[in-house]
């Protein structure tokens, strides 16, 4: 592991992966990502601290209730940031979280020097943690957030590892290319609240 640093590199794009296909199934009914928090939906929190957080562009990959995310995440795109938004359909989205990752790497910019890596019921993140993040990358380097010694999303991987991301599926995501490539991790600390997910209805309060 290496320690975080400033280190963007000149001309970086940053395309970030905002996952936003899950089915919700622990949260009832609803589907969290369209639950209200202080006014605003889960999804639509997520995408706007992305958006205003530096990245070149966010493709968010969709899956079950896609008319429905969709159309909240258009209906804001002009307030909540700047950024490109392109959307990618996971029609798989019950395998895992892995073929999410895999989709929206490949409808990402071919261009792309970073893959932010997003879940989309992150309501509480903050556009500064994320431009932490985007910051402390440099080319061949994997950077994501610790709280408490406790790594989570989002994490950031240089163009380097599109392949890796590209082979992804099922349900483990990630979060093994962190344990293949150790050497290469840059932990940047972040309060544990916003990091802090929505599984169930109780996680609101």
């Amino acid at each position: 592991m290496r320690e975080a640093r400033f280190a963007l590199f000149f001309g970086s794009l940053i395309s970030a992966i905002v996952l936003a296909a899950g089915s919700s199934e622990r949260f009832g009914s609803e589907n969290k990502l369209l639950a209200l928090v202080d006014g605003k939906t889960v999804i639509r929190r997520c995408v706007q601290a992305v958006a205003r957080a530096g990245v070149d562009e966010i493709v968010v990959v969709t899956g079950y209730e896609r008319g429905a995310i969709e159309k909240e995440i258009k209906a804001h795109t002009e307030s909540d940031g700047t950024c490109k938004i392109l959307f990618a359909h996971n029609r798989r989205f019950s395998k895992g979280m892995g073929g999410s990752i895999s989709i929206g790497v490949r409808k990402a910019s071919s261009k792309a020097d970073g893959y932010l890596i997003v879940p989309g019921d992150m309501a509480w993140l903050s556009e500064g943690a994320l431009r932490r993040v985007i910051q402390a990358v440099f080319p061949g380097s994997i950077v994501t957030c610790v709280s408490e010694k406790r790594r989570s999303s989002p994490t950031l991987f240089s163009s380097r590892f599109r392949n890796d991301l590209l082979s992804l599926s099922g349900d483990e995501g990630a979060k093994s290319l962190l344990f293949a490539y150790e050497k290469l991790v840059i932990e940047v600390p972040v309060p544990d609240g916003e990091l802090q997910d929505v599984d169930e209805p109780s996680d609101l309060n």
